[in-house]
């Protein structure tokens, strides 16, 4: 399990959920969102944490919360 990440929520449910879509997608990282911005989310993985950049039509969402989940 990703250890570094349960003191962000992550549990045995998500790890199994994810390790289903590896299955199909396996350069994926797993990562939890820590906080939502207008343009960018900040994003915690396993061993660091990242920007991740909204681009292109999300960016004109009126709806933050209506974006995809990282």
């Amino acid at each position: 399990m990703f250890t570094h990440l349960q003191k962000y929520g992550w549990n045995s449910e998500l790890e199994s959920e994810f390790q289903n879509i590896l299955i199909e997608k396996p350069d994926l990282i797993p990562a939890r969102v820590l906080s939502v911005h207008r343009t960018n989310y900040e994003v915690m993985t396993d061993d660091r944490r990242i920007i991740a950049e909204i681009t292109g039509n999300r960016l004109k969402d009126d709806d933050v919360y209506s974006k995809p989940i990282v």
